[in-house]
């Protein structure tokens, strides 16, 4: 998983991006199923011009999770996409969440 871009022209959405990428990784790590990279090691990522292959080799992952974060008036809308290492997008979804419900984001999003 890497780390969620705040898009918003001002950058104010950073702190959510961050939070709801952390909380994401910590509920991911219980899963039993797969292997998830650390915050650490997502960290070294962030902001990252490499491509989603090149960093899903360089972690040794076989699908890149990343996401993005956006105003939308009143809401806040964070997309989401899963990538195989190669970086053939399989998946993509986006949800507008109320921006005064931003706990409401991160329970949604870590049981989708």
């Amino acid at each position: 998983m890497l780390y969620f871009a705040d898009r918003s022209s001002d950058h104010s959405l950073a702190p959510v991006a961050d939070g709801l990428t952390e909380g994401l990784i910590r509920s991911l790590e219980g899963a039993p199923s797969f292997t998830v990279v650390s915050a650490t090691g997502a960290a070294l990522y962030r902001g990252s011009s490499l491509g989603p292959d090149s960093i899903a080799r360089a972690l040794g992952a076989g699908y890149l999770v990343r996401g993005e974060v956006e105003r939308d008036g009143d809401k806040i809308r964070v997309g989401v996409q899963l990538d195989d290492a190669s970086g053939v997008n399989l998946q993509r979804t986006s949800f507008p969440y109320p921006a005064a419900n931003l706990l409401g984001i991160r329970d949604t999003l870590s049981i989708v």
